[in-house]
């Protein structure tokens, strides 16, 4: 658990503050580091700073287990109690990191939720990819099961470098292509890499609202490759991921049922909605 959200719920407001008076200032020396988010006299607008430590407050939010529903109620009360006096000093500072507290704690569950079925779906992927290699392919599949040293070059500079066994994302970028493959072996290696594209979009360094955003974005092409000839792992994951960011509504349409199918097509085609970014409507 990050030291924020630790002081947060064990109501250490002394250190709370000094938490996010951290993530204040380190919201802010990177925006003078990148030259961005500042007027003509060098002061920090309030767009520019909130989205700052929205990102910040996502990365503290990734630590704690927020699928646990006794935890994700444990910290939404500690918020909910963390009551800020107007007249103290850095108040406004306190104030920008509680909002995106508040603001970001359930697209953040959301976010987990998704990276867990990506991730569970990935993980079956590459179990089927690694048995048809296996089977298909034993020397090469014997080479990706052991550690090896390759030669890597870039920049006209060679050096050697470790793969460890069982690297797929190596072995699907630098050796895949090599082998005389069948359909069904490609087609699993592009449900893989699509899968992967997905979940990639929710481990950026953007608040959990953005990831959440560009998730919805990816889906309708990246669903399409899971969807088609898909098994019943794909069947399942599509419906879990479609349920999650339609807020439950794919699931009160049916689509659990015999006509999902359907519905789940009609829904991929709203999912480009991108989430709205709150913004502040006070001032520092």
């Amino acid at each position: 658990m990050s030291k924020l959200i630790q002081s947060l719920v064990e109501n250490n407001f002394d250190h709370l503050k000094s938490e996010a008076q951290r993530i204040f200032q380190a919201s802010s020396d990177q925006m003078r580091l990148s030259r961005q988010g500042f007027a003509q006299n060098y002061r920090i607008t309030v767009q520019q700073i909130t989205e700052g430590i929205a990102a910040r407050v996502t990365d503290e939010l990734d630590k704690v287990n927020l699928l646990d529903h006794s935890v994700y109620r444990q910290v939404e009360i500690a918020i909910q109690s963390w009551n800020l006096v107007t007249d103290e000093e850095h108040f406004s500072k306190y104030r920008l990191v509680r909002q995106a507290l508040e603001t970001l704690l359930p697209p953040a569950q959301t976010k987990q939720k998704l990276q867990f079925r990506c991730s569970e779906y990935r993980d079956y992927l590459k179990r089927k990819i690694e048995s048809q290699l296996a089977s298909d392919h034993p020397v090469e599949y014997q080479q990706y099961s052991s550690d090896r040293t390759v030669i890597v070059t870039s920049h006209n500079q060679s050096r050697r470098c470790v793969v460890k066994a069982n690297n797929m994302d190596y072995f699907l970028a630098h050796e895949e292509k090599n082998l005389l493959s069948g359909d069904q072996f490609k087609k699993l290696v592009r449900k893989y890499e699509s899968i992967t594209t997905l979940q990639n979009t929710l481990t950026t360094s953007k608040p959990a609202t953005m990831q959440l955003s560009d998730f919805k974005q990816a889906f309708p092409q990246t669903g399409s490759v899971i969807e088609k000839s898909r098994d019943n792992a794909g069947a399942i994951f599509l419906k879990a991921v479609l349920t999650l960011v339609t807020f439950g509504v794919a699931a009160l349409l049916g689509i659990w049922g015999v006509n999902g199918q359907k519905t789940a097509k009609t829904l991929s085609s709203d999912l480009n909605t991108t989430l709205p970014t709150p913004r502040p409507t006070y001032k520092l």
